[in-house]
């Protein structure tokens, strides 16, 4: 039996791959604002900005406004995140009704998803934590506007002087969020200044997305205490390679030849981890070394992420789990 599923998994892969899927809802409007056309989005994991997600787009929507997004990239397994924005002009700008939804992800099944509404709204809120080793005393938050066709703009600026933070009010769309230490207290973030982004866990979206029905109590930002914001770079042999995927019982998760993590760790897609592998023996050979993960049985079916970890440097994989 497990083999008919798998063999029907696998033709519905192929079937993806070739043609592509779909998702489709309604979408609400809860501004007063009417424009022109509205499009709809689908963020996902392969994304590089707003403008190469899947989009289709309707002239002169009417509301509840009823939309089918078909495109190659849709497959299964691959988490989404649906947006949806009504330019108020021929250009969509900050404050213009926009909806988004990020948890639950939109997953298709049989490359379909149905019944993915989304309400667009004029404004909303930002809040989290702010995590930093040095004083909070002038620590400060920028919100940039992602709209910019160049790059995000500077939107406005908020005074914090805490180790947490709620923004009301903040017009809607896309932004990017920063948070900085104003050494110099001039209320504007200097180079050289601690500094740290937000950015969606295990996916590197450096997007949040501001409307109204969405929870803000998790936009959670790091500084970097040096203010340089300096990585280094993994070796070029370093790779995280996770097969077979998806799997149904256990997965091998095996490391380049020059990459030897000091741990392992399985997160699900709201980062909550799920394992910690604090040291972990690899059946090592010439290129490289691998281990295998079984799930614990109350681990169920759905998106998760491994991180291989060494040092401050971490390479970080999406993995399927199919009970």
């Amino acid at each position: 039996m497990r083999q008919v599923s798998i063999s029907f998994l696998a033709l519905l892969i192929l079937a993806q791959l070739a043609f592509g899927g779909s998702i489709s809802g309604t979408v609400t409007n809860a501004t007063s604002v009417d424009g022109m056309f509205l499009v709809v989005a689908m963020l996902h994991a392969g994304i590089t900005d707003l403008t190469s997600a899947p989009m289709t787009y309707i002239f002169s929507p009417e509301y509840m406004q009823d939309y089918t997004l078909t495109n190659d990239a849709i497959v299964d397994f691959n988490p989404f995140f649906p947006i949806a924005y009504m330019p108020a002009g021929i250009l969509p700008a900050s404050g213009d009704p926009f909806g988004a939804q990020l948890f639950p992800p939109v997953i298709t099944w049989g490359g379909v998803a149905t019944d993915v509404d989304i309400t667009l709204f004029s404004s909303g809120y930002i809040g989290g934590n702010i995590n930093y080793t040095g004083s909070y005393a002038q620590v400060c938050v920028n919100v940039y506007d992602y709209y910019s066709i160049l790059s995000p703009t500077l939107e406005s600026t908020h005074f914090i002087g805490a180790d947490n933070y709620l923004l009301s009010v903040i017009p809607s769309g896309p932004k990017q969020v920063q948070a900085f230490d104003d050494l110099n207290g001039n209320r504007i973030f200097d180079d050289g200044e601690p500094s740290g982004y937000y950015s969606i866990p295990f996916l590197g979206f450096d997007i949040v997305l501001v409307t109204g029905n969405i929870s803000t109590s998790g936009i959670n930002i790091t500084i970097d205490p040096t203010g340089i914001g300096e990585t280094r770079n993994l070796p070029d042999n370093s790779s995280l390679d996770i097969y077979p995927n998806p799997f149904n019982s256990t997965v091998t998760i095996a490391v380049g030849a020059g990459f030897t993590p000091a741990s392992f760790e399985v997160f699900d897609i709201n980062g909550k981890i799920i394992e910690e592998i604090p040291h972990v023996h690899l059946n090592k050979g010439s290129s490289g070394g691998s281990f295998t993960w079984t799930p614990d049985e109350s681990v169920g079916s759905g998106v998760y992420f491994v991180r291989a970890s060494v040092g401050d440097e971490n390479i970080t994989k999406q993995v399927i789990y199919l009970k």
